[in-house]
């Protein structure tokens, strides 16, 4: 359904449901009405929305269950991307009280003590995440990806042990990377899916 929705504007259409609902009725893979194709796109809008805050507030890293959970992230990342969620959260910072003249030198210090100590926690998080050898469930867990391409492209087991000692940074880089071939791999096939809607539309 993302994917449809993804494809949808980027064809220049707009926003309203009803015609976003004829354009991806007919791809779907069961019947669902208009309220609930809308319903479900706002419910996996939220859902990204959380996850965004979650992974910025870890240093732009998030466990996800499976690839699947992955992609899903990514796809909704296309649609509604880090411009909207930290608009949105620009204006919910603005809408906090702001404080009176006699606290705002003890709040400046504060806020400035908070970054330092936040700034240090990020970078050791960072450092932990270079170096260190990770067992196979982390592995596994963490970079769902890597390890499904180790197992979809038949490495023996000797190559997928050394894969656990090169490092958590190294293995985040691979990790993102194949988030981008896996998010232009669903772009592909949405575009596929679209052409052939196309043809048999051209049929009728």
């Amino acid at each position: 359904m993302l994917k449809g929705l993804a494809v949808f504007w980027a064809d220049g259409r707009n926003n309203k449901w009803t015609e976003f609902y004829n354009f991806i009725k007919d791809n779907l893979q069961h019947q669902f009405t208009r309220t609930q194709v809308s319903e479900e796109i706002r419910r996996l809008k939220g859902k990204f929305e959380n996850n965004f805050k979650k992974t910025r507030a870890n240093g732009d890293w998030l466990d996800f269950l499976d690839a699947h959970e992955s992609a899903v992230f990514d796809v909704s990342k296309t649609l509604w991307g880090e411009d909207k969620c930290e608009a949105g959260d620009k204006h919910a910072e603005k809408e906090k009280e702001t404080p009176q003249k006699g606290d705002r030198s003890r709040f400046q210090k504060k806020r400035k003590r908070a970054g330092k100590e936040h700034d240090a926690d990020k970078e050791i998080m960072k450092n932990q995440k270079k170096t260190g050898k990770i067992d196979k469930e982390e592995f596994a867990s963490a970079y769902p990806l890597v390890a499904l391409s180790l197992n979809e492209n038949g490495y023996p087991n000797f190559i997928k042990e050394k894969f656990l000692l090169i490092g958590r940074e190294k293995l985040q880089e691979l990790e993102e990377k194949w988030r981008d071939v896996k998010a232009a791999e669903l772009s592909l096939e949405l575009k596929r899916i679209d052409l052939i809607r196309r043809d048999l539309h051209n049929l009728l």
